[in-house]
């Protein structure tokens, strides 16, 4: 099978790559200009011209612009990734008859209901970030090409240093304080965690021969809030250090998550992820599974 892997040098795509490598034929483009695998996604021409020379099978695009502060000021850059671009480059797979993996994020949804999200809500993004991100969604559904739109949660990797579990580590790691918000629930989630889905779905996609156009929340099952991930780090790390058996930092909690940000965050991050697991027949792991997953693989201690 031949796949197309658009932003592979994000903490995402990086990890999708180094779990493909070698299982399919894979072709990996970056958003670094200095790369000789450099393709600017939002333009036309360069889409064109990938799609000519390699005819993927499969596209998955993992180039975004992420930060959601930044996307409140740098509104253009935003829209011009994640929603403009996604004009082109489903309409070359629906041309090319290729499957569109794209990723989403919970943040289309307003965050403000008491259960859980799930596909067929209706999306009102609180923030800009947001809104980019639905409307690229919005772009892949009316060009009719075939696609699997993953709706991701709090992802973090060992790949990008500024996500929410690598920063409690490291002031874990210092015995600083830490000062979390309590009232955001959601689950967080590894680029491993999502790249190993991804390779389940280029097998089903090989086995089965079937056109998707879905969909799918992806998340560890089972959220937590922020202040239990932070304690669970915290005993995680420290249970066989003796030397560190007492974290010198205290953790202190913050009721209003959306005090000290430009961009409002969504309170309620819950996503039913059934949808995802019974379409592919896959067990969907807790978020407690994940991150231990990730602590001996990275073999992060204190």
């Amino acid at each position: 099978m031949k796949i197309l892997l658009l932003g592979g040098k994000g903490q995402l795509g990086q990890t999708i790559s180094k779990v493909l490598d070698k299982k399919f034929d894979l072709k990996i483009l970056t958003n670094l200009k200095d790369d000789q695998n450099y393709c600017d996604i939002s333009n036309k021409q360069s889409i064109i011209k990938i799609f000519e020379e390699f005819s993927p099978e499969v596209v998955i695009n993992a180039a975004a612009f992420t930060d959601v502060e930044r996307s409140e000021i740098y509104r253009d850059k935003a829209n011009q990734v994640n929603n403009l671009s996604l004009e082109e480059i489903s309409n070359q797979c629906l041309k090319k008859n290729s499957t569109l993996i794209h990723f989403s994020t919970d943040y289309v949804y307003g965050g403000n209901t008491k259960g859980f999200n799930s596909e067929t809500d209706i999306a009102y993004p609180i923030n800009y970030y947001g809104v980019t991100k639905l409307n690229g969604e919005k772009k892949i559904v009316r060009s009719n090409c075939k696609f699997i739109i993953l709706r991701l949660s709090w992802v973090y990797s060992s790949y990008k240093k500024n996500n929410f579990v690598l920063k409690i580590i490291e002031k874990i790691k210092r015995k600083d304080n830490i000062t979390i918000t309590n009232n955001e629930i959601g689950s967080i989630t590894s680029t491993h965690f999502i790249a190993k889905k991804i390779e389940k779905i280029l097998f089903f996609l090989e086995d089965k021969n079937v056109s998707v156009k879905e969909i799918f929340n992806l998340c560890p099952s089972l959220p937590s809030n922020r202040v239990e991930i932070v304690n669970t780090l915290i005993n995680r790390l420290i249970k066989d250090n003796k030397k560190n058996h007492l974290m010198k930092g205290k953790v202190y909690m913050s009721k209003n998550v959306n005090n000290s940000y430009l961009a409002k965050r969504p309170i309620n991050s819950k996503m039913n992820t059934s949808k995802f697991s019974s379409y592919f027949n896959e067990k969907i792991e807790s978020w407690e599974e994940d991150l231990e997953n990730f602590i001996i693989t990275n073999n992060i201690n204190v």
